[in-house]
């Protein structure tokens, strides 16, 4: 199955790579807009010397956020595969591109912070989208092919023992509001009974699959020790996937309280 479309949406690889920017990008326009008031300040300096030497400072200075931003614009200008990457192509591809050629002009003193207006204008457009999209897709939005599986071969993720396959994929994804934006998706097998998984995408989940692994290996061994004890011993483990280098499936949970939401609430208080 093909999940890539689902791990990470267009506007959130755009919205994370931008907030992770932003900061370092104000940073450096400041020392820029510093740079420029010593170089006005030169009088032995003509004023193409001048423009010469700021513009040489600017793109040392911007090269590697313009290099991380080309690469990201190159993803989403790939051809689009689903009905959700089509209509962000069509709604943001021209803001991306300004956004990008606004960064490479030179930066004047009266307001150098400018340079990134686009940038900053595309954020608060992707931003106010997602907040008004809510946290619920359509499967068929962003997954056709995922949406329209029904009465597969393909084994249910994570059992063992047992071989049951999918018999159809759940027609909406919750999207977690934490910092990965993980994905909340459904399997019904082909028992009938409904899966529920977590979509991880920029994580490595190796190293989680081998702690659920050590799990097994000591519920084994507890099952020697509970014969004798009066009470049982068991360590709660879970399904853990990797589906690639950076992505993977986490069995869901029911009843458990994320650590996140305790921070969240008592950061809140």
């Amino acid at each position: 199955m093909r999940y890539e479309s689902v791990t990470v949406l267009w506007d959130e690889l755009w919205l994370g790579t931008m907030a992770q920017l932003q900061e370092e990008i104000s940073r450096r326009v400041d020392v820029l807009k510093d740079e420029l008031q010593r170089l006005e300040s030169m009088t032995h300096l003509t004023k193409e010397e001048k423009e010469f030497l700021i513009k040489e400072k600017q793109v040392a200075l911007f090269k590697s956020f313009i290099t991380v931003l080309e690469a990201v614009s190159q993803i989403t200008r790939a051809s689009a595969e689903t009905p959700r990457e089509q209509t962000f192509q069509k709604d943001y591809s021209k803001q991306i591109d300004a956004a990008i050629e606004q960064l490479k002009q030179p930066i004047t003193l009266s307001n150098p912070h400018s340079c990134w207006l686009q940038l900053r204008l595309l954020y608060s457009m992707l931003h106010r989208t997602g907040k008004r999209s809510g946290t619920i897709h359509a499967m068929n939005q962003i997954s056709p092919k995922l949406a329209e599986i029904k009465h597969s071969v393909i084994p249910n993720p994570g059992e063992d023992g047992q071989f049951h396959t999918i018999h159809s994929v759940g027609q909406t994804v919750q999207v977690l509001p934490t910092k990965t934006r993980p994905k909340k998706l459904m399997f019904v097998g082909s028992n009938g009974h409904r899966y529920q998984y977590l979509l991880k995408g920029l994580e490595d989940l190796h190293l989680d699959e081998r702690i659920m692994q050590l799990l097994s290996i000591i519920n084994v061994m507890f099952t020697k020790i509970n014969r004798n004890e009066p009470w049982s011993y068991e360590a709660r483990d879970y399904t853990v996937i990797p589906l690639a280098s950076r992505s993977g499936l986490i069995q869901w949970v029911e009843g458990a309280t994320p650590l996140f939401t305790l921070y969240k609430r008592w950061h809140q208080h």
